[in-house]
């Protein structure tokens, strides 16, 4: 079984992959390469949230990518406030 092409099928049905990047503490200024670099090694899973604070860099990844936004599994949390 390879993880970077092997799912999770979740209780909804929709499949996530096992492998995911995750962009916490990446500042938004160098995300975008790192998730570039992520896509032509094989990721499609993104992990992002809105308290990261490098969501643009992100989205400007996943447009700049030549994969198909169908094919790009982005978990994106919410911020919570304590």
């Amino acid at each position: 079984m390879n993880p970077m092409t092997s799912y999770f099928t979740l209780s909804n049905g929709v499949n996530i992959p096992m492998v995911g990047l995750g962009t916490w503490q990446i500042p938004n200024d160098q995300v975008f390469d790192v998730v570039m670099n992520a896509f032509e090694v094989g990721y499609t899973h993104i992990d992002s949230a809105q308290g990261y604070q490098n969501e643009e860099g992100v989205g400007r990844a996943i447009k700049a990518s030549t994969l198909s936004r169908e094919s790009i599994f982005v978990d994106h949390e919410a911020s919570i406030s304590y």
